[in-house]
C-alpha cells in the first residue's frame, strides 16, 4: 500500500547485546571488569587477537598437513616409485618460514654446491696429473 510507513525492526537494548556476547569474550580471556567497566575499545582488541590466533592455528594445521604429506611420501610413496629413481627422503630440517630463513637456506645450498664443485675440480686435477705421460710400450720380442 502506498501510504504505509516502512516496517522498522524493534531495536534490542544494548544490555541484551552485551549480555549475549559476554560469554564469548570471557572465552577469549577478557575479565569481567574489562568487559563491563574497561575501555570499550578493548573489546575490539580481543576480537583482533582472536582473529590472529585463528590465522596462526590455521597456518599451523596447514603446515602439519605439509609435513604429513612429506612423511607419507618418504614412507609409503617410496613403495611405488619406478626402478632406478632415487627414494624420496623426508626433509632434513623444517621448512623456512621467513624471508631471512629462505635466504639463509639458499646461501647454504650455494655454499654446498661450491664445495662440491671444488671437490670435483680437485679430483679432476689429481686424475689429470698423469695426462700426457705415456707409459712405455711393451714390445713383444
Amino acid at each position: 500500500m502506498e501510504g504505509d510507513a516502512p516496517q522498522v525492526k524493534e531495536a534490542k537494548p544494548f544490555t541484551t547485546v552485551f549480555r549475549r556476547d559476554f560469554p564469548y569474550f570471557r572465552s577469549l580471556g577478557m575479565t569481567y571488569d574489562e568487559y563491563w567497566y574497561g575501555d570499550p575499545l578493548l573489546v575490539r582488541d580481543y576480537l583482533q587477537a582472536e582473529e590472529y590466533r585463528r590465522r596462526q592455528e590455521n597456518y599451523s594445521l596447514w603446515m602439519s598437513g605439509l609435513y604429513m604429506r612429506e612423511a607419507i611420501m618418504a614412507s609409503i610413496g617410496n613403495a611405488f616409485i619406478d626402478k632406478g629413481q632415487p627414494p624420496y627422503e623426508y626433509p632434513e630440517r623444517p621448512f623456512p618460514m621467513t624471508d631471512e630463513e629462505i635466504e639463509a637456506q639458499r646461501e647454504e645450498q650455494e655454499k654446498r654446491e661450491v664445495e662440491q664443485a671444488e671437490m670435483y675440480m680437485k679430483l679432476l686435477v689429481e686424475q689429470g696429473k698423469d695426462w700426457g705421460k705415456k707409459e712405455p710400450l711393451d714390445t713383444p720380442v
